[in-house]
């Protein structure tokens, strides 16, 4: 096998079926190429994705969530005159992008901006300094994690007021 075959294996092979895509559709927003360039490159080595697009402000990033949905959006904390916070409000406010899992990506090791990240509605936090192949995979696949539980959380619920629903209904006219 050459070592582009060996690249493009899946980062998870034994949880999808061979015919099923496996790589991910990836958003990067860094007003530093070189650290655009560096979470391209992780991406690749740790097998999530070649489909990687870039930009390095908001208007960038907002013409491409027009153009379709991502899987993942690493946000860059600092954005020159730009923050982070502000590309993840624009993120989470577009209706396209209601699956995409949001990342936030920096070189500030303040725990409290990790929290108010995560508070923001990201699904994990990188430091720059930090980042590997498999600090990548760990956020990617605590992300998935926590994005499956909150949706059986929210079935439960949905599942739950359909039932009081139904007792409501079921005491009013037999009870």
């Amino acid at each position: 096998m050459n070592s582009a075959m060996a690249q493009a294996q899946p980062a998870f092979p034994d949880l999808f079926p061979p015919q099923v895509d496996t790589t991910f559709r990836i958003l990067s927003i860094d007003d530093d190429p070189i650290d655009r360039m560096r979470i391209r490159t992780l991406c690749r080595k740790a097998g999530v994705g070649d489909d990687i697009d870039e930009a390095h402000n908001i208007a960038e990033m907002r013409a491409l969530l027009d153009e379709g949905g991502y899987d993942i959006v690493f946000i860059d904390y600092h954005l020159g005159l730009e923050t982070g916070r502000e590309a993840l409000d624009v993120l989470l406010q577009h209706e396209d992008q209601a699956n995409a899992i949001p990342i936030m990506v920096t070189s500030v090791t303040d725990h409290q901006v990790a929290i108010d990240a995560m508070r923001a509605g990201c699904s994990d936090y990188l430091v720059k300094e930090e980042m590997s192949v498999e600090t990548l995979r760990k956020s990617i696949v605590s992300s998935l994690e926590r994005r499956i539980l909150l949706s059986a959380v929210g079935e439960m619920r949905m599942a739950q007021t359909h039932m009081k629903r139904m007792v409501v209904r079921f005491s009013s006219t037999c009870g």
